[in-house]
């Protein structure tokens, strides 16, 4: 027969597993969403170059923004 003591520790064993699997996914997770965070980065930059580039285009654009900011509240 088992006595009550091995049976605490065996749910207390269970409950480690328990959160050390939750910590494993939540890692994974993270890991997901600083990887989607850098790719974003990545394309705010290349749009950033492109907005700022010394074409005419480019200097259109920021003129345009300007005019939008100063009429903001």
């Amino acid at each position: 027969m088992t006595d009550l003591t091995e049976v605490k520790g065996s749910r207390r064993s269970a409950g480690s597993l328990s959160r050390l699997h939750e910590a494993h996914v939540l890692h994974a997770r993270i890991k997901g969403l600083k990887a989607l965070l850098q790719l974003q980065k990545s394309q705010v930059e290349k749009l950033n170059d492109q907005l700022y580039s010394d074409t005419p285009a480019g200097t259109a654009a920021r003129r345009l923004l300007d005019l939008k900011r100063s009429k903001m509240p």
